[in-house]
């Protein structure tokens, strides 16, 4: 893991705009930037450069990274140290080494899916429900569009464009849904269904999440985790909904799942926060920073926040019924308060026209007493 000390010990080739020359034969143009990677220590990058939405490329030895702006970066020999070196940028998002592999895949990958490719390799979950367009990078290299009912594996990197979702249903009975412009790496899905214990995996990049727990994480305790470019999340048995983006960090909540509600811990390198309140939410700003006590927020804030994941893992079919249920719940007792107010709204506004209505009346009918008092005067006149 990387700590503060390797961090500040993480050398800049190039500083200040200026950068070298990279090297020839790359098939791409003058970075940015050029950082160097030192083994043993962290790679920092610069103010403003995103790690969690950039593109990331190998060439050869070296690691090309590509910012939402178009800003390049270029680590020298970042896959040439026996040990390859975490990454971390300046508003203290991290990316260990493990994940920066994954997201930078194979030296020689394949350019088209291969019929019966996959075959080999045992699925661990499926794409349930889709919305808009999923894309999936296998471990392999190769890269396709998800479909519904496509299976998914160990070691795939998805990613959905904007206004797009998905929900995942994996082989222990986990529900999982990704939301708009999100990127998510399913890391590791072991599980023995004998004795239903195992171990599950999965590095939440960028975007929105909702996570109902199936066997593993009800086998025991952190067998089921969530990394973040901020934070881990260890989930025990419950259901947890989530967002990360550079600008807001991590926000997380514990939602209850049917009657039972569980709990999930989260940890950086400053420390660990439990969270067992149902509807209580927790907040992290940066790998370094201590993570926010539990505060409780209402349903509706929840789904206001969540809707898009919520609805993903609601609309799944998958035989873990409670997983379904509690999304259903939650969703529903908020449009139906939602329709209440409305309601209430309607018949205050109906109040307050005949109010009005009622006051005009009684106005007009003192207006013309009046009129005619007067007139009555002026004929004894």
């Amino acid at each position: 893991m990387l700590d503060s000390g390797a961090v500040a010990k993480g050398h800049l080739v190039s500083q200040g705009g200026v950068s070298a020359e990279p090297k020839s034969g790359l098939g791409h143009e003058k970075p940015d930037l050029i950082l160097e990677a030192t083994p043993g220590h962290g790679v920092v990058l610069p103010h403003g450069f995103s790690l969690t939405e950039a593109d990331y490329l190998r060439q050869g030895p070296d690691l090309f990274l590509v910012g939402p702006d178009g800003t390049t970066v270029l680590i020298r020999d970042y896959f040439a140290a026996d040990e390859v070196p975490d990454l971390l940028s300046a508003d203290g998002a991290f990316i260990p080494a493990d994940l920066a592999l994954s997201l930078a895949g194979p030296l020689a990958p394949g350019e088209f899916a291969q019929a019966g490719a996959k075959a080999a390799q045992q699925a661990i979950g499926r794409a349930d429900t889709l919305s808009g367009d999923v894309n999936v990078i296998h471990a392999d290299g190769t890269k396709g569009l998800l479909h519904k009912g496509d299976a998914v594996y160990q070691g795939d990197v998805l990613q959905t464009v904007k206004g797009a979702s998905i929900g995942l249903v994996f082989m222990d009975g986990t529900t999982l849904g990704l939301g708009s412009n999100g990127r998510l790496v399913l890391d590791q899905m072991v599980y023995d269904a004998a004795s239903q214990t195992g171990k599950s995996a999965f590095s939440l990049v960028q975007g929105s999440f909702s996570f109902i727990s199936g066997q593993i994480a009800k086998s025991a305790p952190d067998a089921a985790t969530i990394r973040t470019p901020v934070a881990t999340i260890g989930i025990r048995g419950t259901m947890v909904a989530g967002s990360f983006s550079p600008e807001n960090g991590l926000v997380t909540a514990l939602l209850p799942e049917g009657q039972h509600t569980g709990e999930f811990t989260i940890t950086t390198a400053s420390g660990t926060t439990t969270n067992n309140q149902s509807f209580g939410a927790v907040q992290v700003s940066n790998f370094f920073s201590v993570p926010s006590n539990v505060v409780l927020v209402n349903q509706g804030q929840i789904v206001n926040s969540f809707r898009e994941v919520l609805n993903a893992v609601s609309n799944t079919n998958n035989t873990n019924s409670s997983a379904k249920s509690s999304a259903d719940q939650i969703l529903m007792k908020v449009y139906q308060q939602s329709g209440q107010q409305q309601g209430a709204n309607g018949q205050q506004g109906q109040q307050g026209q005949q109010g009005q209505g009622t006051q005009e009346g009684q106005q007009g009918q003192q207006g013309q007493g009046t009129q005619e008092g007067q007139q009555g005067q002026q004929g004894q006149g």
